[in-house]
């Protein structure tokens, strides 16, 4: 004798929620946001991952970018107080005034 119906629960026709946590939306600050606040800082130029600027800061880009939240990524001596390279210098140089990149 055959049952009245199948008695088998119907199968799972939808996969379960894509349970992962959304992607970091949050916007970066802009290179002025983040280190604008520097010692006499003047920014010289950007990238989508790094700000390069003028500062009279009185210590090493790497300190100076730590400072802010960054990490540095060069560093060099100007000309005149200005976004033009002397020469290149490393990170840990300490600088009276100088040119920073660091990590936006």
């Amino acid at each position: 004798m055959k049952p009245p119906h199948d008695t088998k629960p119907p199968p799972d026709t939808k996969p379960p929620p894509d349970m992962k946590p959304p992607p970091d939306t949050k916007p970066q600050p802009t290179c002025d946001q983040k280190y604008g606040t520097a010692a006499s800082y003047k920014l010289c130029s950007k990238t989508a991952t790094s700000c390069t600027f003028y500062t009279k800061s009185n210590d090493t880009c790497s300190n100076v970018c730590k400072k802010f939240g960054g990490s540095c990524q060069a560093a060099a001596a100007e000309v005149s107080d200005s976004c033009s390279v002397s020469y290149i210098t490393p990170c840990s140089t300490h600088h009276g005034d100088g040119l920073c990149t660091c990590s936006k």
